[in-house]
């Protein structure tokens, strides 16, 4: 019987007899740890030397497929007088306009909102200041 170590996948054909056990094998782990003379440690299982048997899987043939018939096309009909009413109606379009494009600049706050707290000490001075002015002229 031979072994397998788990950490290296080093082969060994029986445990030397200086290896130390460290955990031995459980119910639910079916290795152990060893410490060999050399200082190294393996996780060791227990090798199948018993090849199993291949099952061959007959394989069926190919189904052919079916052959896929399309619906036969019409031959394309050409109508000369709709295209040209078409194209009577679209010279007798008016002619669009071009657009004139004005840029407007953005109007600059007094106030840069660049985050949450100024864009709140901003609203707060404006409230204040409107509460004043309020009660000020309220006579």
């Amino acid at each position: 019987m031979s072994y397998v170590c788990r950490v290296c996948d080093a082969t060994f054909l029986e445990i030397p007899a200086d290896a130390k056990l460290i955990c031995p094998s459980r119910r639910d782990r079916f290795s152990a740890l060893w410490l060999f003379a050399d200082g190294n440690y393996h996780d060791l299982r227990k090798r199948r030397d018993v090849e199993r048997p291949v099952i061959q899987v007959e394989e069926k043939p190919p189904q052919p497929e079916p052959p896929v018939s399309e619906p036969p096309v019409p031959p394309p009909v050409e109508q000369v007088e709709l295209l040209r009413e078409v194209v009577e109606v679209l010279v007798e379009l008016p002619q669009p306009e071009p657009e004139i494009e004005i840029e407007v600049e953005p109007e600059e706050t007094e106030v840069e909102r660049t985050t949450t707290m100024a864009a709140a000490f901003h609203r707060i001075l404006k409230n204040l200041r409107s509460s004043l002015c309020f009660h000020l002229f309220r006579k």
